[in-house]
């Protein structure tokens, strides 16, 4: 097969077959793989494919092994709104160009994520989307830079080597964030934050440290909380911040998760917001939406998130000698009711 089918303005996808034959992607995938399908829709299909010189050459093995080529999507909570959008948008995406992907979970288990990895690799796999439970593991690094195989991290930075990534600008809504409760007036700020064991538990401490003390606030070691994605977790550090003696007037919390805690322990304490204490969340759930009034949050866009990893995969799995891509999406401050001026 010759190179040329890469260059051109617009290569036709599976949704543009589908489009012009009047048929849904999943009918075109099926008769792409030798599925069954009728045969006035077969026919249709094959025509539209004729028209628009569709070629699937990254169905050629699938076409050869009557097999469909898989991704493998690796991660820690499905439970985890974010997951869900993230990983709805990448099937999307996959979905559009001939993929099928495959979910694993590893609820957070280092150990089960390694079993995932080897499961993937032995199933076929065109190329696996990581999100990895630790990213500053020399053992998993070592793992898995040995697989022959493009892979994309997701929100993952590995500590010593250069691999395939999609993240986000954590440092600008975090410093965002710690600008805005400045100009409130708040310097008694507390941070209940992730791990900082994955690249945004990392970035985000840093950030908003260095943003506090450009400020000329310090915060007391009691104030800074680092812990595992759980609402139980946000509900025991917001419990101790709460019964501190110099309370703090605000809190940064890092992630949808930990803020659902947070919350619950604000409500068995009859702590309001923003009236006894301004609150910001990272990362937009309908939960932030409802509430009211409505929690002023750092956000970003999970959608294009997903969809980007998606994109990267694809193009590492059809352009093997693609150099190793690194793709920062925006965080921004969306202020909302949660917080006031002290």
């Amino acid at each position: 097969m010759s190179k040329d089918n890469h260059h051109g303005s617009h290569k036709p996808t599976i949704k543009d077959v589908a489009s012009l034959a009047g048929v849904g992607t999943t009918t075109v995938s099926r008769v792409i793989n030798n599925g069954s399908v009728r045969a006035d829709t077969r026919s249709k299909v094959l025509d539209a494919m004729e028209k628009l010189q569709f070629h699937p050459h990254v169905l050629a093995r699938g076409l050869r092994t009557k097999r469909i080529p898989t991704v493998g999507m690796i991660i820690s909570d499905i439970s985890n709104p974010l997951f869900a959008e993230i990983v709805q948008s990448a099937h999307q995406v996959l979905a559009d160009r001939g993929y099928q992907l495959e979910l694993g979970i590893t609820n957070t288990n280092p150990t089960e994520e390694t079993h995932l990895f080897e499961s993937f690799i032995r199933q076929g796999v065109s190329g696996i989307i990581a999100s990895l439970t630790v990213d500053s593991n020399k053992k998993i690094t070592r793992f898995i830079t040995g697989l022959n195989i493009p892979i994309v991290l997701l929100d993952r930075q590995l500590v010593d080597i250069d691999m395939n990534v999609v993240t986000n600008d954590h440092a600008k809504g975090s410093k965002e964030a710690v600008d805005y409760l400045a100009a409130l007036g708040h310097t008694k700020i507390s941070l209940i934050l992730s791990s900082s064991l994955t690249y945004p538990g990392r970035i985000r401490k840093q950030s908003i440290l260095s943003q506090l003390s450009s400020h000329g606030i310090t915060i007391p070691e009691c104030y800074i909380h680092e812990v595992s994605l759980e609402p139980e977790q946000g509900y025991k550090s917001m419990m101790k911040l709460l019964n501190c003696e110099d309370r703090p007037t605000a809190v940064i919390v890092g992630s949808n998760q930990i803020f659902i805690g947070a919350l619950q322990a604000m409500r068995q304490l009859g702590i309001e917001y923003p009236k006894d204490i301004s609150i910001i969340s990272f990362d937009d759930i309908y939960l932030t939406k409802l509430l009211s009034p409505d929690i002023t949050i750092v956000n970003r866009n999970l959608k294009d998130f997903g969809a980007e990893a998606a994109h990267l995969v694809i193009t590492q799995i059809e352009h093997p000698s693609a150099g190793i891509t690194k793709r920062i999406l925006p965080t921004w401050l969306e202020i909302r009711g949660s917080c006031r001026r002290v």
